[in-house]
């Protein structure tokens, strides 16, 4: 075994040459790691612009509104209709319909569950 700067350096080249075969980039680290200084003119630094109005934070803020709270309230309110719906009729089914109602519940939950499995595994090597 050789010093740590040694071992260091050798494990540091076969980094590198992994990183290589993977196909990513090797940036070799800067050795000053202090930001730059800038001089300004007069001592005068610049002010901050500010390119959107109010108006757009505004819409911004309706856009996350409609997006994602009326979705998530839509979808809870064909959820609780659907259970009353069920709830209201359960008693008049019979107990084949039960079951055979169950299971199919059962199975297009769970071919729909791998599906999205399938696309995000294959989409993002999950």
């Amino acid at each position: 075994m050789g010093t740590i700067e040694e071992r260091v350096q050798v494990l540091e080249n076969r980094v590198r040459e992994l990183e290589y075969r993977l196909g990513l980039h090797y940036q070799a680290p800067q050795q000053d790691m202090r930001p730059p200084v800038i001089e300004y003119y007069n001592n005068q630094q610049p002010q901050p612009t500010h390119t959107e109005s109010p108006q757009a934070y505004r819409k911004f803020g309706e856009a996350v509104v409609g997006k994602y709270i009326i979705g998530a309230l839509a979808s809870l309110l064909i959820f609780v209709a659907a259970i009353s719906l069920i709830s209201l009729v359960w008693n008049k089914m019979s107990p084949e319909l039960k079951l055979s109602l169950l299971v199919a519940i059962g199975l297009i939950l769970t071919t729909i569950g791998t599906v999205i499995y399938r696309y995000f595994s294959c989409k993002y090597g999950v």
